[in-house]
């Protein structure tokens, strides 16, 4: 089951409504590699066809956040983005162009889990979330 079908499907099971907005989010979202803007969300809206307003568009982000669909990145401390939930990943920043790519160390975050446990068990903190970047110089810019 493709992560759109499955998402629109858990959105369905809860009783909330499909709107025309909310199914082309968790398409869209289903699409993308690496995590996007609102601005560049509602331009990319804009080209299929649909014309929202900003608003609507950070309400939906907000439901589908909310739903464990969409999750929040802030890219370099400052830049607010999303991305669809389906993995856990880290990102790589172009420092020139700002270009945000995902990536996947598996020896980086089995080190990571094992150092947010140890966090858990030493603080008595639960939730423990945590968020990895490495900056550079992207192909294209150098």
């Amino acid at each position: 089951m493709k992560p759109s079908t499955s998402a629109i499907e858990q959105v369905r099971a809860q009783g909330h409504r499909l709107t025309k907005l909310r199914v082309a989010l968790i398409e869209l979202f289903a699409t993308l590699e690496k995590p996007i803007s609102a601005k560049a969300l509602l331009a990319r809206l804009a080209n299929n066809g649909l014309e929202v307003n900003k608003t609507s568009v950070y309400r939906e982000l907000e439901f589908l956040q909310a739903q464990g669909i969409v999750k929040t990145v802030l890219i370099g401390g400052t830049q607010t983005m999303y991305e669809h939930t389906r993995d856990h990943h880290h990102h790589v920043i172009c420092r020139s162009c700002e270009t945000v790519q995902d990536i996947h160390i598996p020896a980086v975050e089995q080190a990571v889990d094992r150092s947010a446990h140890a966090l858990k068990k030493s603080t008595g903190f639960s939730d423990i979330e945590h968020s990895l970047e490495f900056f550079g110089i992207c192909h294209s810019c150098r």
